[in-house]
């Protein structure tokens, strides 16, 4: 995918910055360079996507609105920002369109934050923030928002079982901390997986399975409930993104309401593939009566 902004896309086609709309530019452009796509990045219009064999889409600026630690916005910078964060999400798995929904999301926080002129001051931060030792409680989960929010930065919160962590809860992880300053994890206690999952469920407990969360760099938080749902949990974080997987629909999840009431937004990530606990759970137990049946073992795994 070429990520040229719209100065570049005239100029490649050799007209003025009135020549051709956006779309036809990237039309030409396509044709022209060979890509699979082009995402024309248009500053505060966001970007226009020209796929082959696929439909124009054009992804806008988030509608979060933005103030600049800077008197004036400085933008140089913002394309890198872009490209970093496309070839990024490409490279997990998504598609173009995602890929540049999560691009634009990036830079369009970059330069709300100031730009390159502030980048020392915002990447010491950021960075920062992501080496120190992850919250270990329920109750440092709220001290990380509070002081989030607080300081004017972008919650995002995700939930789930999380039994058995597999390549669908990475990528899940990692698209949702993408999109903010901190990631909390809201994670199902054994009581409450039981109710959903039925008998034999969780494979791991729930301080196993929240200790493992912790050791991943894409989560800065852990915080366990013992409802069916977040809800109430959600309540007391206030969340300005809450992200689920691509297998819900937000007018399925009852804590939607919740999340909107509070000020924040709910988004979906494309499932990657066709993981799920419940499959590796199955495909573990079919390869160990598999093993039992070869070596001659009873149902206690001993020689009858």
């Amino acid at each position: 995918m070429a990520t040229p902004n719209l100065r570049e896309a005239y100029g490649a086609r050799g007209g003025g910055a009135d020549a051709l709309v956006p779309a036809e530019a990237g039309r030409r452009l396509l044709g022209q360079w060979g890509t699979r796509a082009v995402a024309i990045t248009q500053g505060p219009a966001g970007a226009t996507v020209v796929e082959r064999g696929r439909p124009v889409h054009v992804v806008p600026v988030p509608e979060t609105p933005v103030t600049l630690r800077t008197g004036r916005p400085d933008t140089c910078g913002a394309g890198d920002r872009f490209a970093a964060a496309a070839a990024a999400a490409l490279g997990g798995g998504a598609s173009v369109t995602e890929a540049v929904t999560v691009a634009v999301d990036h830079a369009s926080r970059f330069v709300s934050a100031g730009g390159a002129g502030s980048m020392a001051s915002v990447d010491r931060g950021a960075a920062s923030s992501r080496v120190r030792r992850p919250s270990r409680s329920c109750s440092d989960a709220f001290a990380l928002a509070d002081r989030v929010h607080r300081d004017g930065g972008r919650l995002v919160a995700t939930g789930g079982c999380f039994d058995l962590v597999h390549p669908g809860h990475l990528r899940l992880l990692r698209e949702a901390a993408a999109l903010g300053d901190a990631l909390v994890v809201c994670l199902n206690s054994d009581s409450s997986v039981r109710r959903l999952k039925g008998a034999g469920r969780p494979v791991l407990g729930q301080d196993v399975r929240a200790a493992m969360l912790r050791e991943l760099d894409t989560v800065d938080s852990v915080a366990v409930f013992d409802d069916d749902t977040p809800t109430r949990l959600l309540e007391r974080l206030r969340p300005d993104v809450w992200v689920k997987g691509g297998d819900y629909r937000p007018a399925d999840l009852p804590e939607a309401e919740t999340v909107r009431r509070n000020g924040g937004e709910v988004r979906t990530v494309p499932p990657l593939g066709d993981y799920s606990t419940t499959k590796v759970v199955a495909a573990i137990e079919s390869h160990h009566e598999a093993f039992r049946g070869r070596a001659g073992l009873g149902s206690e795994g001993r020689n009858p």
